[in-house]
C-alpha cells in the first residue's frame, strides 16, 4: 500500500509537470513567457524538482521492499541449504534428494523474486491509475437550483471588447477587440 501511494503523488507531480510544459507551448503561455519569463522558468524549475524528489521517494520505497525481500530470500536459502546438508551429512536423505531440494530451492527463490518484482510493479501501475482517476472523476463544482431549466442556446458570440492584459508592469494586450462568431 505505501508503494501504490507513494507511486500515486509521483505521477500527480509528474502530471502537473506534463501540464505546464503543455502549457508553456500554448499561446497564452508563450503571452506569459515574454510578460513574466523569469516568474515562469522558476516556476517549471520548481516542477521538475519536486518531480524529481517524487520519483526518487518511490524509487527508494521500491528499493527497500526489493531489498527486504532479496534479504529474506537470502537467510530462507541459506537455512534450507544448511538444513539440507545437515539432514544429507547425517544419512536422512540421499544426494538425488539433496539435489532436488536444491533445485525447488532455487525455483522457489526465482518466483518469489519475481511475485516481488511484480507486485512492485503492479503497486507503481495502481498509483498512475489512481492518479489518472482523481483527475478524471471530479466532482462538479456549480450544483444546479433543484428548479432550474435547461439552458437553450440558439446563437452566440466570444466579444473582447477594449481588453487590456499584462503582468506587473508590462501590458500585452492593451484595448484588444476580437469577435469570435457561434460555431468557430
Amino acid at each position: 500500500k505505501g508503494k501504490a501511494v507513494l507511486a500515486e503523488h509521483a505521477e500527480n507531480v509528474r502530471t502537473k509537470l506534463r501540464g505546464s510544459i503543455v502549457d508553456s507551448i500554448t499561446n497564452i503561455a508563450t503571452v506569459i513567457h515574454f510578460a513574466a519569463r523569469g516568474r515562469e522558468l522558476a516556476r517549471t524549475e520548481g516542477l521538475v524538482m519536486d518531480s524529481y524528489r517524487a520519483e526518487l521517494k518511490s524509487s527508494f520505497y521500491s528499493n527497500m521492499m526489493m531489498l527486504g525481500n532479496g534479504v529474506g530470500l537470502f537467510v530462507f536459502s541459506i537455512a534450507v541449504l544448511f538444513v539440507s546438508l545437515y539432514l544429507w551429512s547425517s544419512g536422512a536423505i540421499s544426494a538425488g534428494t539433496l539435489v532436488t531440494l536444491l533445485v525447488i530451492m532455487s525455483n522457489l527463490l526465482w518466483g518469489f523474486s519475481h511475485v516481488g518484482s511484480q507486485i512492485n510493479e503492479f503497486a507503481e501501475a495502481y498509483g498512475e491509475i489512481q492518479n489518472g482517476l482523481n483527475d478524471v472523476v471530479v466532482p462538479h463544482d456549480v450544483a444546479d437550483a433543484t428548479d432550474a431549466q435547461p439552458l437553450k442556446v440558439a446563437s452566440g458570440v466570444v466579444i473582447f471588447d477594449n481588453v487590456t492584459f499584462g503582468y506587473t508592469d508590462k501590458n500585452v494586450f492593451t484595448d484588444f477587440n476580437l469577435a469570435i462568431d457561434a460555431g468557430q
